[in-house]
Formats: structure tokens, sequence, C-alpha cells
């Protein structure tokens, strides 16, 4: 059975709306996570390196809260909200190379667990 054009972009613009009014969950969540890893972390890995770190995570957290905002007062129509998307998994996308960077700088050998590579195929299959 086949969808409608306008059908399919009605539902694609749907869950674009839908990432979009999740993401005060996630960036607020990334921002108070990161600060805990910071303080459970600060006696294993040099205070410098882990003020950088936070100040990645607080700039992407940032990027974030100004994208969402930005959809917010655009309140784009569902023929152009495709555009949208795109900038969303982008973020998404750059969180997951930031992770994998974030961790190669700031962390002790041997006590990370992510893989950029993860991150980043994840993001490729949950983005609609």
């Amino acid at each position: 059975m086949s969808v409608p054009t306008s059908r399919a972009l009605l539902i694609a613009a749907e869950q674009v709306r839908t990432q979009y009014r999740n993401m005060p969950t996630a960036f607020i969540s990334n921002a108070v996570v990161s600060l805990i890893l910071c303080v459970a972390l600060r006696e294993a890995v040099p205070l410098p390196r882990l003020g950088w770190w936070l100040c990645a995570a607080y700039a992407w957290v940032l990027g974030r809260f100004l994208l969402w905002r930005a959809f917010k007062r655009a309140d784009p129509p569902a023929s152009d909200i495709a555009v949208w998307g795109a900038y969303g998994l982008a973020g998404s996308a750059l969180n997951g190379i930031m992770t994998e960077r974030r961790s190669d700088s700031a962390f002790p050998a041997g006590t990370r667990k992510t893989d950029g590579r993860t991150c980043i195929s994840a993001t490729g299959l949950l983005t609609p």
C-alpha cells in the first residue's frame, strides 16, 4: 500500500517537530550529566582538560538551544521542514563526533566506553 506524497510529507514533518519538541530534554540532560561527570572525574583527570571538555559540551548545548529556538520561532510549514530535519541530524552527528573527541582527550585510558562511529551510526538510524 502506497502513502500519498502529501500525507508522507505531513508524517515526515510531524517526525521532525517531535524531534525538536524533545530537544530541551536532550540538551538540558547533556549539560547536567556533563557537569556531574566532570565532578566525578576531577581527581583522575587534570582540571584544565576537564574544563575544556565541559566548555565543548556546553558549546554544543548552546548551539542546540539556539537551533531549537530558531525552529520554534520559524514554525515551518510541512513543505519547508526537510531543511530543519537536516539541521537536527547534523547537530546529532556533531554531538556523536564531539563525544568521541572529548572522550579521547579527557578521559583516562581504559575508561572510554563509546565509539564515535557507533554514535553516528545510531544517529543515522534514529533520526527521521
